[in-house]
């Protein structure tokens, strides 16, 4: 049987010890947060994980070789929380109130189909020619909003009979090239299809909406320093790349390149 003096003593022990103890928890939760080592998980499309930011993953990790990458790919959005990945890459402005987010670029859609496709079909010289023309389509992009950079008028258009919807761009890159039909794709995408020119624009005065690109984390809940670095280093490695930054490579001949 314990004392008033002995229960006093107890209860001021207990006090101290849960105290310490969850200064131990804050110490070791910042001491993870600042950390340069461990595991940055991140979520992103795959295309665009393994298309203009290739080079980026490697060049972070040659640069911080004590940090690990983990990636889940073609990932939704909706799932974003139970993930419990660091951050996420993403097309288009993210509306909910737990997510935070930071822009880091945007890409415009141009309209493009191969030289087999022109050839057989004609080459289009004004938005009303498109309805006597074949479509893919990814179901991304199925209503087109085309603006005019000469004269910004608009012109909107739906391609009411696709040959082929799909949900990859990859996939409509490819049927494209291989003269299915006119697409509208990310000038990201097809970069290296104009130059080579196995792609080449179609109505190069008319453009569709900008795909801006972002990077998402839950709100509220402390970004790691090493994923504040990949971050940071993504920012830079897209402000690189004219093509993340809306300009629509211009090729006078396959080797050369100018920006519009």
């Amino acid at each position: 049987m314990f004392t008033l003096g002995q229960n006093l003593v107890f209860t001021v022990e207990k006090i101290r010890c849960s105290r310490e103890g969850k200064l131990g928890v804050h110490s070791g939760r910042k001491y993870a947060i600042n950390e340069l080592s461990g595991k940055i998980k991140i979520l992103a499309p795959t295309n665009f994980a393994i298309g203009p930011l290739a080079n980026a993953w490697s060049t972070f990790i040659s640069t911080y070789e004590n940090i690990k990458l983990e990636f889940d790919l073609g990932f939704k959005t909706e799932n974003f929380l139970a993930t419990q990945a660091d951050f996420a890459i993403r097309i288009g402005p993210q509306q909910s109130s737990d997510l935070s987010q930071a822009r880091i670029g945007a890409s415009k859609t141009i309209l493009t189909a191969s030289h087999e496709y022109i050839e057989r079909y004609g080459f289009p010289t004004k938005p009303d020619d498109l309805d006597s023309h074949c479509f893919v389509v990814a179901s991304s992009l199925q209503n087109w909003q085309l603006h005019n950079k000469q004269d910004n008028t608009l012109f909107h258009f739906h391609a009411t009979n696709p040959r082929v919807v799909a949900n990859d761009l990859r996939m409509i890159k490819q049927l494209t090239i291989d003269g299915l039909g006119i697409s509208l794709l990310p000038a990201h995408e097809i970069v290296s299809e104009l130059g080579n020119n196995q792609l080449v624009q179609v109505l190069p005065v008319w453009a569709g909406h900008d795909r801006d690109i972002y990077i998402i984390w839950e709100n509220g809940r402390p970004l790691t320093r090493r994923a504040k670095l990949l971050i940071e280093h993504l920012k830079a490695h897209t402000a690189n790349i004219p093509s993340l930054q809306g300009i629509v490579p211009v090729f006078d001949n396959p080797e050369e390149i100018t920006e519009s």
